[in-house]
């Protein structure tokens, strides 16, 4: 994606990703001139020592550049983003998605696959949008780019409503974003898991606005086994448990596992919202047969890693209990959600 002969960089976006890319392209001895960031605080200082512009200044000095845009958030669009910078007179542009699929050894290439990948054409999903979207989803993970237009407001409520239910439980509940949406399904109870202190904290202030009692909220983790996991805690969406011990580093969060939530439950009596940052086949296939038992509406999380959407599909489907429908309720290939709703007798 950047040529040899090691051109000016500037990489846009400050933040984790683009210290990231930074890193990578530094051990490659590509030649980033700077950063550029549209937060004021950040104008003016150095990361890694690397000097921090304002966008009209990088434009000024560094037009002929190639631009990296270091953004990669379920809110950007950066089909969007590139038109902005072309509009400016920049040329040579590479989006975030483009540079983790062209980059094999990136650290984080989440559901980026290091070969071309092509349908499946024993998934079976149940309507035209299902099918379209995985469609552009195969084309993302080839190309870096995609067909933003194919981004569903989270959730299909309307598909929701066909199912019977009547507690929701939202494992990965973040500051209560997923709450404004599925609150308006019917439903007794709404049982919010965060393990993440500082979310945690976002979302007990979203408890305390909404004032619903049947809203009720832990500071707990939920994953395949129950006990102590070391979280990350560092408040963001993408915050995630590093490891099942107490004692490895970083801080200590209680998880519980999803067979003991299913156990209390009857059958057809449940919605699970699932976005637990890459462990959700593990946590699938260690209550499978409590998930054939009380057949629970599904909504997963199906792009943290690169096989994730064909094996929860392949695990789920062997149950012969559930429809499947895809949705993507972000732009960048994120939020891609596989929604299985118990089959009609």
């Amino acid at each position: 994606m950047i040529s040899s002969s090691h051109r000016d960089i500037v990489l846009y976006g400050a933040g984790n990703f683009g210290i990231k890319v930074l890193n990578h392209l530094t051990l490659k001895k590509e030649q980033v001139k700077c950063f550029v960031d549209e937060t004021p605080d950040k104008i003016g200082s150095k990361i890694l020592g690397t000097p921090v512009l304002s966008l009209k200044e990088a434009v000024a000095t560094y037009i002929d550049a190639v631009w990296i845009i270091c953004i990669f958030q379920p809110s950007v669009n950066l089909t969007r983003k590139y038109q902005e910078f072309k509009d400016l007179g920049i040329k040579d542009i590479v989006i975030s998605t483009e540079f983790i699929s062209s980059n094999k050894d990136f650290v984080d290439r989440l559901f980026f696959p290091t070969s071309k990948v092509s349908k499946n054409d024993e998934m079976i999903v149940c309507d035209d949008l299902s099918k379209i979207i995985y469609a552009n989803f195969l084309t993302l993970c080839n190309t870096g780019r995609s067909d933003e237009n194919l981004v569903t407001p989270p959730f299909d409520n309307e598909l929701l409503q066909s199912v019977p239910h009547n507690k929701i439980y939202d494992l990965g509940a973040f500051d209560g974003d997923s709450h404004q949406q599925l609150s308006k399904l019917y439903h007794v109870s709404y049982a919010a898991y965060e393990p993440d202190l500082i979310n945690f904290k976002k979302l007990q202030k979203y408890k305390n606005d909404i004032d619903d009692p049947r809203f009720i909220i832990f500071n707990k983790a939920v994953g395949p086994e129950t006990g102590l996991v070391a979280f990350s805690q560092d408040g963001t969406m993408g915050s995630k448990i590093i490891a099942y011990e107490s004692q490895h580093k970083g801080n200590a969060s209680e998880c519980v596992s999803l067979k003991s939530i299913l156990d209390v439950e009857t059958v057809n009596s449940a919605i699970i919202k699932m976005d637990i940052e890459g462990v959700e086949l593990k946590t699938i296939l260690s209550s499978i047969e409590e998930i054939k038992q009380k057949s629970p509406v599904l909504i997963i999380s199906a792009y943290h890693n690169q096989n994730d959407l064909e094996q929860l599909y392949s695990e789920l489907s062997n149950l012969q209990i559930y429809d499947f429908y895809i949705r993507q309720h972000g732009f960048n290939g994120m939020d891609l959600m596989l929604y299985c709703l118990p089959r009609k007798l």
